[in-house]
């Protein structure tokens, strides 16, 4: 299981994310156990990531997948096989074996451009289809800090 991520960044500035996952047994997730069948037809998406957006308090919240993984060989570059500990030069005493950049602008998937504002909150969604237990997700509270605050 995962736990709730709350995190902060300054505007303009990439967000990365490094989380522990684990199966409902308490193993920790592999590449080999991400669901690595194709859908009939192709396009399975092994891994993906939303930007949940509210642009006005209230108002209607914009979902945008800004990854989406539809392969074995690329799910590499996201899901370790054992825990990483070196944390850009610090320590990190849990470990993690899912990492992920989400870079401060960018496109998503269907080529709409998105920046993330300096004193917006965003929620970021993963998810992660694996082999015996269905879909994995959880979410991460993203606050970006606006330039002019510092």
């Amino acid at each position: 299981m995962t736990r709730p991520i709350h995190a902060e960044v300054v505007e303009g500035n990439d967000v990365w994310f490094a989380n522990r996952v684990t199966m409902p047994t308490g193993d920790v997730l592999t590449r080999t156990g991400t669901n690595g069948v194709q859908a009939e037809g192709g396009g399975a998406e092994l891994i993906q990531v939303f930007i949940i957006m509210e642009s006005v308090v209230g108002g209607n919240r914009e979902v945008r997948k800004v990854l989406s993984v539809t392969t074995d060989a690329n799910v590499a570059a996201y899901v370790f096989d054992s825990l990483e500990f070196d944390y850009w030069d610090g320590h990190d005493d849990i470990g993690y074996n899912f990492l992920y950049q989400l870079p401060a602008t960018g496109t998503d998937s269907e080529g709409n451009a998105y920046i993330l504002d300096g004193g917006n909150d965003y929620f970021v969604e993963f998810a992660i289809k694996t082999t015996n237990f269905g879909t994995i997700r959880w979410s991460a509270k993203l606050h970006v800090r606006g330039l002019h605050s510092l």
